[in-house]
């Protein structure tokens, strides 16, 4: 990889994944633009090492971090039973997906660890580092940082913003300031709006896919929802996250520390729009509710963990709307439950908060509105380029460990222009456009597709008068 812009890691999943294959020749898609550029620093040791040793490196260098945080945490908080040993068969699931894909959850988690030791000895230096490490390795854990809001944790807080501005600095000179401001200005907006990855699969177990699928109709992605009424979605949510987290304020302003920990992690996941099985590791230190609530309902919402992270949701496809979402409804439960036991109660002030700071994301459902244009998705994987040709239009398609061709019928009478525009002199593929028959603009799109998943648009040009 020497030698190569990283910019192009984010620009273009295709390169990306061509570079890959010099690697690897098994069968995968990757898809790097998700991840924060620090990543590019984190990983850097491990490069020089063959693509298995590395992962397997990585794999054990991260368990250890994980058993290491994991003994600091039981220590701290004094308490140890014989469930402990229940833990790895709960999270088989997200522990092998962890391990499968080489991923950093485990790493994350032990910081989440870290970060509760700190806050209950109250090192604030400490949770700076390390929610801004979080920050850089991982965007949704990190905002495990509201704990601190709503504790008051102002010092902490300082401290954090002072880290992150360190570590951007350090990026922003090593990485370089084009992926920098590329990534944070560009991808990780559309990243908070759940523009990641085809933002209507149910893979993606969230409230709001679910909401998605059930209100909102797309001539393209989504045919027939519940009914289509995006207006409804934006409601329903917004009176959820709304009750989730007044719920929440009280909570964390009334518990002790380990509890307020906990139900942000949980309230964190509720909130989110996008969901994986990996991530769900952090619901790890869930055991430790035993120290302070009845064990029958402990026992069940160990039992409900275990559903959440080891059931096939990949087999649930063919289910009604409703059942194909298991995993929302069974955290939606676990949260009822602890709000039944720790009985916060009702509080006008902060769900009228909660409905103002909510009040702007919720309206992301009204987005997924059609131009009319046509809309030509590949049959497989993601467009990286694409020709217009007398009688069709040639697409040019990646699968990650392989490229394909697929045909579009489109007569094309005349060629009116053909460009590839760049943009500070940087190619990137959705600069590609041509207008044929003096009427049909012709490009690459990855609107409501998630960010460089392109597609082909064709879109009818207003005549000038």
């Amino acid at each position: 990889m020497q030698g190569i812009d990283p910019l192009k890691f984010y620009q273009d999943i295709h390169f990306f994944n061509t570079e890959i294959r010099h690697f690897e020749s098994g069968v995968f898609f990757e898809n790097y633009v998700p991840v924060p550029p620090f990543s590019l620093l984190f990983y850097l040791p491990f490069t020089f090492l063959k693509l298995s040793i590395a992962k397997l490196v990585f794999n054990l260098f991260g368990l250890f971090i994980f058993c290491f945080s994991l003994n600091r945490l039981i220590n701290e908080l004094k308490f140890f039973n014989v469930w402990f040993y229940f833990l790895p068969l709960i999270f088989l699931q997200p522990l092998f997906s962890n391990f499968h894909h080489g991923q950093t959850y485990l790493l994350v988690t032990a910081l989440l660890f870290e970060f509760y030791i700190a806050f209950n000895k109250q090192k604030n230096v400490r949770i700076g580092w390390i929610i801004s490490l979080l920050f850089a390795l991982k965007i949704f854990p990190a905002f495990i940082a509201i704990m601190l809001i709503v504790k008051k944790g102002w010092k902490a807080i300082q401290w954090i913003m002072l880290f992150s501005a360190l570590l951007g600095l350090i990026c922003y000179f090593t990485i370089g300031s084009e992926t920098i401001n590329y990534y944070y200005l560009k991808v990780l907006p559309r990243l908070v709006s759940n523009d990641i990855t085809a933002p209507f699969y149910f893979f993606n177990q969230s409230f709001y896919t679910f909401l998605l699928n059930a209100f909102v109709q797309h001539p393209y992605l989504n045919l027939s929802p519940i009914i289509n009424a995006p207006i409804i979605a934006v409601i329903v949510q917004l009176l959820f996250y709304a009750v989730v987290f007044s719920c929440y304020i009280k909570i964390v302003s009334g518990q002790n520390a380990f509890i307020s920990f906990f139900v942000t992690i949980l309230v964190l996941f509720l909130l989110n729009k996008y969901s994986t099985v990996y991530g769900l590791i952090v619901l790890f230190p869930f055991i430790f509710l035993f120290k302070d609530l009845p064990a029958k309902a402990i026992f069940i919402i160990s039992i409900l963990i275990f559903i959440i992270s080891n059931i096939p949701v990949y087999k649930l496809s063919a289910f009604p709307l409703a059942l194909q979402y298991p995993r929302v409804w069974l955290l939606m439960a676990i949260f009822i439950i602890l709000v039944v036991l720790l009985k916060p109660g009702f509080n006008l002030k902060y769900f009228m908060i909660s409905l103002l700071i909510f009040a702007l994301p919720s309206l992301a459902f009204l987005k997924y509105v059609s131009d009319g244009s046509i809309e030509i998705r590949p049959k497989i994987g993601i467009l990286y380029d694409f020709n217009v040709l007398n009688d069709k239009i040639k697409l040019y398609t990646c699968l990650g460990n392989r490229d394909s061709v697929e045909y579009y019928n489109f007569v094309a009478g005349s060629i009116d222009s053909t460009k590839l525009e760049k943009t500070n002199n940087k190619f990137s593929p959705v600069n590609k456009s041509v207008v044929a028959n003096k009427q049909t603009l012709i490009y690459m799109a990855d609107d409501c597709n998630g960010v460089g998943m392109y597609y082909l648009k064709l879109k009818t040009l207003k005549s000038e008068q």
